[in-house]
């Protein structure tokens, strides 16, 4: 079984079909144990309008990623980076609420 974590993202002015190539998964000593998809609110976005985007990580079972906001300030919050090419913006980017879970490596329940 997998886990389903789903990060939005609107952005602003927005008229590239081809979105999907700006956005790279940062995947450090996890290869293979996550995918992405991306999902759009629609395919031809108009000149000066606005769009939905939604970055879908699948992460195998046994592994998990830091809530956006780590619950301890050693830990590393996951973020979503995009380089937006000129002419574009990126505006109201919200993550998933999280999940408290308790590991064996930490005394108290951590979000993940």
């Amino acid at each position: 079984m997998k886990v389903t974590k789903l990060l939005t993202v609107v952005l602003a002015i927005f008229a590239l079909s081809g979105f999907g190539e700006l956005l790279h998964a940062q995947q450090a000593g996890s290869a293979g144990k996550v995918d992405h998809q991306i999902k759009r609110s629609q395919n031809v976005i108009p000149a000066g309008d606005t769009a939905a985007v939604a970055v879908v990580m699948q992460i195998e079972e046994i592994w998990h990623v830091n809530a956006n906001k780590p619950t301890l300030d050693y830990l590393i919050g996951t973020e979503l980076n995009i380089d937006v090419p000129s002419g574009f913006s990126l505006s109201n980017m919200q993550y998933p609420e999280s999940e408290r879970f308790t590991f064996a490596f930490a005394e108290e329940p951590l979000d993940v």
